[in-house]
């Protein structure tokens, strides 16, 4: 596996690394991706295939979570950018910091974002929100509870955050 770390408030995160990622040649893996062709095709795919499971020591690959069919917020974001950026989207990871704990141990909080024709759309986890969104700030404030956060792009650059 292979993700860099981001470091806030003296808490870890792994993050994968998808410039690092190579498509392997499982030929039911490549149709897959091909048919999900939508943010809301890969998150009705990820609803209806995997189970939500935390791991915060690292993170898997798009591949990996395809296999086990486990995953946590990074998981099902790293598995759907991966997808939605093959078909033309823009994508973004948005990073949540917490004052209060999530899933009962930890106080941060992936969700993926994509932008297609000018309009920004997001995941949380399998849940798809098409709504349509005139920015990423926007979305930050239809998103409740966070005190922090970093907006990576698609090879995990911090393109924007609080501070």
């Amino acid at each position: 596996m292979t993700f860099v770390i981001i470091q806030s408030r003296a808490e870890q995160f792994p993050i994968y690394n998808l410039a690092l990622f190579d498509v392997p040649g499982d030929v039911n893996f490549i149709n897959l991706i091909v048919n999900l062709d939508t943010p809301e095709k890969i998150c009705q795919y990820m609803a209806d295939n995997f189970i939500y499971e935390p791991h915060l020591e690292f993170s898997y690959s798009p591949y990996e979570t395809y296999i086990i069919k486990r995953a946590d917020c990074n998981d099902y974001v790293t598995f759907a950018i991966f997808i939605a950026e093959l078909h033309g989207y823009k994508i973004y990871q948005l990073w949540l910091i917490m004052d209060k704990e999530i899933y009962g141990n930890m106080n941060g909080h992936m969700i993926g974002i994509y932008l297609k024709d000018g309009i920004y759309t997001f995941s949380d986890c399998e849940y798809y929100f098409g709504l349509g969104w005139q920015s990423i700030k926007d979305i930050l404030r239809y998103v409740a509870d966070w005190t922090d956060y970093r907006i990576l792009d698609y090879e995990n650059k911090v393109v924007d955050n609080l501070k």
